[in-house]
């Protein structure tokens, strides 16, 4: 699954894009100097910490935090399993970035669609913008209630409109396969300004499932994308956005009332992007999608116990 935030990443390499071919050739003087930015290009320790994030997660809530647990019988032996829903802790982030590569590059669509698997540079660009995501410890790991193995994966940011996470890139984010996501993420968003509605959001920069969890059709990605709202809840966070890339990750969508800002069809990506070869399981086009929250005490009490 796209979400926003990884398509936030790609708008930004859009502009570096648009701005690379000026005479200077220095991508980030003209970024910069498109945005009337300030000089020098500096970004505050505490903020480097965190991914050039704003957003600081309170130190009074426990981490690693249990978010969401719930309980489904195994396909195998019929058995009832727990399932837990917890922060990803700090020393398994090094993991976290091989394991998402492994569940993503082969099953979601549009990387599928660009063969991403066979790109070393498109994967080593994923995976800086996975570890920079990371940084604000909001991401998600799934596991089996006794076990230590992470089965599903979902990067998570709170992100705002001052955010400085584009002065932590380096000066070669390019390629082919990236500029068709730029592409891509330029149809997907279409005028819809999400700070016209939130100064700040939850988005998902990747959600992925460990292949054995989806050959078995277990909804470990439909209680990822639930416990969201459980998030937003604790940090009064109003407005949850996600771009959903496939025709089952849509209708997860819509069964947790996601609703829809923008949607473009196979066939328009396909006239815009030819090399973009769309499996079956995009048929239903890609969506831009968000849910508003009204809280009045977020304020939880986090009583719950950990797992490292």
């Amino acid at each position: 699954m796209f979400s926003f935030k990884f398509f936030v990443f790609v708008f930004i390499f859009s502009l570096l894009k648009i701005v690379q071919t000026t005479k200077t050739g220095d991508h980030k003087s003209a970024f910069r100097n498109l945005f009337t930015l300030p000089d020098p290009e500096t970004v505050n320790e505490a903020l480097r910490e965190r991914g050039g994030l704003i957003w600081k997660r309170p130190d009074s809530l426990p981490f690693p935090y249990i978010w969401h647990t719930f309980k489904l019988n195994d396909p195998d032996t019929k058995e009832e399993v727990e399932y837990i829903i917890q922060d990803i802790p700090v020393d398994r982030y090094d993991e976290v970035l091989q394991l998402l590569a492994d569940f993503t590059l082969k099953h979601e669509p549009t990387y599928v669609a660009l063969k991403l698997w066979d790109d070393a540079d498109a994967v080593k660009h994923l995976k800086f913008a996975w570890d920079l995501a990371l940084k604000q410890k909001l991401s998600l790991a799934c596991f089996r209630n006794g076990s230590s193995e992470i089965i599903g994966i979902n990067i998570l940011n709170i992100e705002g409109k001052d955010d400085e996470m584009y002065k932590l890139f380096p000066e070669d984010y390019v390629g082919i396969n990236f500029n068709a996501l730029i592409e891509l993420s330029r149809m997907v968003h279409g005028s819809y300004d999400i700070f016209k509605y939130s100064d700040t959001f939850l988005s998902s920069t990747a959600l992925g499932i460990a292949p054995y969890y989806l050959s078995k059709s277990i909804p470990i990605d439909l209680e990822m994308i639930r416990t969201r709202e459980k998030i937003c809840k604790q940090f009064g966070i109003k407005l949850s956005l996600a771009i959903f890339s496939s025709k089952h990750l849509n209708k997860l969508a819509d069964s947790l009332h996601f609703k829809i800002k923008n949607a473009i069809s196979c066939m328009d990506i396909q006239k815009r992007i030819p090399r973009m070869k769309l499996p079956r399981d995009i048929s239903g086009g890609i969506t831009l999608r968000a849910i508003q929250y009204n809280w009045t005490d977020h304020q939880d009490e986090a009583t719950n116990s950990l797992i490292n």
